[in-house]
C-alpha cells in the first residue's frame, strides 16, 4: 500500500492540534493551582472578600519556570503521538475494507509499419494527432519506383517464346490431322476393294472347281466304256492306257481348283478383319502404314502441345504471384486494423523508408480497457474473471466489467496508450474489460472501480500516470 506526505499530514494534524489544546489547558489550571497555594487568588470568588495587590516580581520567575515546563511537556507529547501515527498508519489502512479504487480509461497501442521500401505519400483524408480513423480506411501510401521487375519481365518472355512454339505445333497437328484423316478413308476404300476383289475371285475359283468336277466324271465315264470295249476285244490297249490317264488328270485338276478356293477364302475372312495377306501383298499396305506414322506424328504433336499448354499455366501462375510481389513492392497501402485514433505519426509524406519502419502509432478504441493500480487488500478478494462495475467520473451511471488481468509485475504491458509507474511493496495491476466502453474513445478519462455493494471506501493508490492520489476511507469492517 502506498502512502503518501500529503496524507500523513492529513492524519497527524488533528492529533497535533488537541495535543496542544489540552497542554494549553492543563498548564491554566496548573498555573491557577500554583497561585492560589500562594493565597493570592485565595477567596477571589467570596463576594465578602476584599482583594489585596499582589507583588509581581516575587510572582514572575515561578511562572517562567512552571511554562517552561509545560513547554516541555507538551513538545514529548506530540512527538509522541507523531511517531505513533507514523508506525501505526499501514496497519491502520490494512485493517480498512477497499470498496472502490481510481482507474483511467485506457488502451492499446498498435504501430504500423512500411509494408516496403519506397516514398511516403499522404493517403485519402490528412491526418494529425487524434484524427479518428474507421477499419480499413487508408492512412498512407508507400511507392517504390525502383522496385525490380527483372521476374516478371523474365516469366513474360518465357510465356510469349511458348505461345510462339504452340502456335507452330498447332499448325503441324492439324497438318498431320488432316492428312491422318485423308489416309484412313482411303485405307478403308482399299479394304472394301480388296474384300470385294476376294469375294469376285473366291466366285471365279469355285466355277473353276465345278468345271473340274465335271471333266472328272466326263474322265471316269469315257474310261468305263473304254473299259468294256477293251475287254471284249473291239478297243486297243493304248486307247484304254489313254483314258485311264485322262482320268486321272482329271482328279488332279479338281483337287488344284479346290484348294485354290480355299486359298481365296482364307484371304478373304483376313480381310474382313483387316489383314490383308496375299502373293503381292504384306500384311500391311502401304495405306496402312502410311496410316500408322500419321497416327504416331499426330500423337507427338498432341503430347508436345499439351506440355506446352502445361508450361503456359504454370507460368501464367507464377507471373501472377510475381506481379503481385512487384505490385505490392511498388505501391502500398496502409491501412488501419481497427477502429481507433492517431496517437503519433512517426513519418512525413515524400519521406523515403524502408520496410518495417514504423509509421503511425493508433489507438485501438474498438476494444477498451480500464487500468488501475491497487493494493493488497483489493487483490486478496479479486481475481481474473471477478465481475466489477466502472463509474466514470463526471457520470452517475455504472457500466459492468470483468477483471482480465491481475499482475504484479513492476510496469504494465509496454503496449498500452497510459503507461503506469513502478509498482510498491503490496500493489498490483489490475485490467478491466468494460465492453460498453466500445461506443466512444474514451481514452484517458478517469473513474472509479467498484469492487462490492458497500460504501465507497479507498485507499493510497498510484493512478497509472504516475500520480498518487488519497481515496475515501472508512473504518468499517
Amino acid at each position: 500500500m502506498q502512502i503518501s506526505d500529503d496524507s500523513m499530514g492529513n492524519i497527524e494534524h488533528p492529533r497535533v492540534v488537541l495535543a496542544g489544546d489540552e497542554a494549553a489547558i492543563n498548564g491554566r489550571r496548573g498555573l491557577e493551582d500554583d497561585l492560589r497555594g500562594t493565597g493570592t487568588w485565595r477567596g477571589l470568588g467570596s463576594p465578602t472578600q476584599v482583594a489585596r495587590p499582589v507583588d509581581r516580581p516575587v510572582l514572575l520567575p515561578s511562572v517562567r519556570r512552571r511554562l517552561v515546563s509545560l513547554i516541555g511537556r507538551a513538545s514529548k507529547t506530540t512527538l509522541g503521538l507523531g511517531i505513533v501515527a507514523a508506525v501505526g498508519v499501514v496497519p491502520f489502512q490494512d485493517f480498512l475494507q477497499t470498496a472502490s479504487v481510481e482507474a483511467v480509461i485506457n488502451a492499446r497501442v498498435s504501430t504500423l509499419r512500411a509494408p516496403t521500401d519506397g516514398e511516403v505519400q499522404p493517403g485519402p483524408n490528412p491526418l494529425a494527432l487524434g484524427t479518428s480513423v474507421a477499419r480499413g480506411d487508408v492512412l498512407f501510401r508507400i511507392v517504390n519506383r525502383r522496385a525490380d521487375r527483372s521476374r516478371v519481365d523474365d516469366l513474360t518472355h518465357q510465356i510469349e517464346q511458348l505461345k510462339d512454339e504452340r502456335s507452330g505445333i498447332a499448325a503441324r497437328l492439324a497438318n498431320a490431322r488432316m492428312l491422318l484423316n485423308d489416309q484412313t478413308e482411303q485405307t478403308r476404300l482399299f479394304a472394301e476393294a480388296r474384300i470385294l476383289q476376294l469375294e469376285a475371285r473366291q466366285g471365279e475359283l469355285e466355277a473353276d472347281v465345278a468345271a473340274a468336277r465335271a471333266r472328272t466324271e466326263e474322265a471316269k465315264t469315257s474310261l468305263d466304256r473304254f473299259t468294256t470295249l477293251a475287254s471284249k476285244g473291239w478297243l486297243p490297249r493304248a486307247q484304254l492306257n489313254q483314258a485311264q490317264r485322262d482320268g486321272l488328270v482329271a482328279e488332279k485338276l479338281e483337287a488344284a481348283a479346290q484348294k485354290r478356293l480355299e486359298a481365296v477364302g482364307v484371304e478373304l475372312a483376313a480381310a474382313q478383319r483387316g489383314v490383308f495377306v496375299g502373293g503381292g501383298n504384306n500384311d500391311r499396305p502401304r495405306y496402312m502404314q502410311r496410316v500408322d506414322q500419321l497416327q504416331q506424328q499426330f500423337t507427338n504433336l498432341s503430347e508436345a502441345l499439351a506440355e506446352r499448354d502445361q508450361r503456359m499455366i504454370r507460368l501464367n501462375a507464377k507471373l501472377a504471384e510475381e506481379k503481385a510481389r512487384f505490385d505490392t513492392l511498388l505501391a502500398a497501402d496502409v491501412v488501419a486494423l481497427a477502429k481507433g485514433s492517431v496517437w503519433e505519426i512517426l513519418t512525413a509524406p515524400e519521406e523515403q523508408v524502408h520496410r518495417g519502419q514504423d509509421l503511425l502509432s493508433m489507438l485501438d478504441c474498438s476494444e477498451p480497457i480500464v487500468t488501475a493500480v491497487v493494493g493488497e487488500a483489493v487483490s486478496s478478494r479479486i481475481q481474473v474473471g471477478s465481475p466489477v462495475r466502472f463509474r466514470p467520473r463526471d457520470s452517475h451511471e455504472e457500466l459492468p466489467g470483468t477483471v482480465i488481468r491481475l499482475s504484479a509485475t513492476a510496469v504494465l504491458p509496454a503496449n498500452l496508450a497510459i503507461l503506469s509507474s513502478a509498482l510498491g511493496p503490496g500493489s498490483y495491476h489490475l485490467t478491466i474489460s468494460v465492453p460498453k466502453l466500445a461506443e466512444g474513445c474514451l481514452i484517458g478519462r478517469t473513474g472509479r472501480l467498484f469492487f462490492g455493494d458497500g460504501p465507497l471506501e479507498g485507499q493510497v493508490l498510484a493512478l497509472p500516470d504516475g500520480r498518487i492520489v488519497m481515496g475515501e476511507m472508512s473504518g468499517h469492517r
